[in-house]
């Protein structure tokens, strides 16, 4: 075999180097090989061939048993950790992807245990860029948050204007983020959708807007004709992408990890116009298929959770505007100017934040406005006051409700806010804080 002449000539110059070795030192008193090799019995009646050839073999032998010594030990690791021992992160190299992203150790542990196959088994641990980002870890998964689009140098070969292709009269209607603000055109404007406009104890300026969507694969045409829409209203634009479907299904990722995801990435920092702050982050969830059977929207909901943290990273105020939505979605542009400017009830200082939401009645079409579905409708996007938000209102006015998975994840229990229905909240969170908060909700997730 190759392997072994390979072996035997490099023996062969080994032995050569000791004689030449030895006799420097002893004066030529006789190979060392062959010395020790005729002290072992049987050993002196072989030929120098035969001498080689049975070191080839154990050589060989050695290397077998070396290798089969290792897989051994493997699987016995293997099967310690499948019955529940050998927790520490040490005894499985599996958990060190989710040490390379930041995942916390309460996440890494709770997956070891859970035994199944995780979404970080398939997670190709070359992208060790990913952990270099703002992370932030919760028990259903990790968010890695990337720069902005105000945080980026777009490579000159990417840029373009997304307004280059409109026609005359899309520039006349999209025009219209002019700092001054015409009285009496938004007075027509609120009136129109049946708001009041602000009175002179309110301040005339336009509220603050933060969308939040998540992005898969969604059509690159459905995301130009939404973004139009919204072209230069928005104060941030947060997109989440997750490596998996929300019944669990691997995916690639679209906006990380390679040149052609780069490019698009510089090509959605651009589409919602320059005054807008774009980003695209991440979420890599530690739930299983069997712990979210029947459940699939659980994933949504729990993505949905970084839009939150994101705009608290903006800036995002009480005073502001969250807009919760699909990246198919949108209020017309002309119900996105009212909800800055007009008097919208649930949007006026001191909420409650029980009934916090102004929820869209949404056309439902199919490829174009003229194939509208007949008596069908979607009931949004929803648009809420930053002060109902969470990480953005005060938690010591809105105390935090209770929700089905780990307490504070996922849907509203019943009587928690379910349905808007608050007994429970009422008697079991608002009661025990020995405070007169009657009447005030929880804060709410942006889902």
């Amino acid at each position: 075999p190759a392997a072994c002449i390979h072996l035997s000539r490099t023996m062969v110059a080994i032995s050569r180097s000791n004689v030449r070795r030895v006799r420097r030192i002893n004066g030529g008193g006789g190979e060392v090989l062959d010395v020790l090799i005729d002290k072992i019995p049987y050993m002196s009646q072989l030929s120098s061939a035969d001498r080689l050839l049975l070191l080839c073999g154990l050589a060989l032998l050695g290397t077998v048993a070396f290798a089969s010594y290792f897989l051994i030990s493997g699987i016995l690791a293997g099967s310690t950790t499948a019955d529940g021992g050998g927790l520490a992160k040490d005894s499985d190299p599996r958990l060190s992807p989710t040490d390379r992203m930041g995942v916390s150790d309460q996440a890494s542990l709770q997956l070891h245990r859970s035994g199944g196959k995780r979404i970080f088994d398939d997670w190709d641990v070359s992208n060790s860029e990913m952990g270099k980002l703002k992370n932030i870890s919760l028990p259903h998964g990790s968010f890695f948050f990337a720069p902005d689009s105000h945080q980026v140098d777009i490579p000159e070969s990417d840029v373009f204007d997304p307004s280059a292709s409109w026609s005359s009269l899309q520039h006349e209607l999209l025009d219209d983020d002019s700092d001054a603000i015409n009285v009496e055109l938004e007075k027509k404007r609120c009136a129109s959708y049946d708001f009041g406009f602000p009175n002179a104890t309110m301040p005339l300026k336009r509220r603050r807007l933060f969308y939040g969507a998540l992005i898969s694969g969604d059509s690159a045409e459905v995301i130009k004709a939404t973004s139009m829409e919204q072209y230069n209203i928005y104060h941030s634009v947060s997109l989440i992408e997750s490596n998996t479907t929300q019944n669990l299904t691997p995916k690639k990722w679209r906006f990380f990890g390679s040149e052609n995801a780069s490019k698009e990435l510089n090509w959605l920092y651009q589409l919602f116009g320059p005054k807008t702050k774009v980003s695209v982050d991440y979420y890599v969830t530690s739930q299983r298929k069997d712990q979210i059977d029947g459940e699939e929207l659980l994933i949504e909901y729990f993505q949905r959770e970084g839009h939150s943290y994101r705009w608290k990273f903006n800036g995002m105020r009480p005073d502001d505007i969250a807009i919760i939505t699909d990246i198919d979605e949108t209020f017309s542009r002309d119900f996105l100017r009212a909800l800055q400017i007009c008097d919208v009830p649930q949007f006026r200082p001191g909420q409650s934040c029980r009934s916090a939401k102004v929820y869209a009645s949404t056309l439902v079409f199919e490829s174009s406005p003229e194939c509208a579905w007949k008596g069908r409708r979607w009931f949004h996007p929803d648009a809420i006051l930053g002060e109902c938000v969470d990480q953005i209102g005060d938690t010591n006015l809105h105390p935090p409700t209770k929700r089905d998975m780990w307490d504070s994840h996922g849907n509203r229990l019943d009587g928690y806010g379910h349905f808007n229905e608050y007994a429970n909240y009422d008697a079991k969170v608002l009661a025990d804080l020995n405070k007169d908060m009657k009447g005030q909700g929880p804060l709410w997730l942006p889902h």
